[in-house]
């Protein structure tokens, strides 16, 4: 199985932001309207790090044999 580096770069982008915002950093930087909108920006940008994650280690996206270039 090879892993889709440029995915999971961008899963590692999305998890870190995750983070930060979990831990109270991104707060600090983006003024939120409320506590409800910075859960849904942490809740958004995990899922999209896990799902970044998830297409980087499947085999359509390190596979080219059925790509049209």
């Amino acid at each position: 199985m090879k892993a889709s580096i440029k995915f999971l770069a961008g899963s590692l982008v999305f998890l870190s932001i995750a983070f930060l915002t979990a831990s109270g950093h991104v707060g600090k930087i983006i003024p939120f309207a409320g506590t409800l909108n910075e859960m849904g920006f942490f809740m958004l940008s995990g899922a999209m790090g896990i799902l970044y994650a998830i297409a980087g280690f499947s085999a359509e996206s390190s596979d080219t044999k059925g790509s049209i270039r």
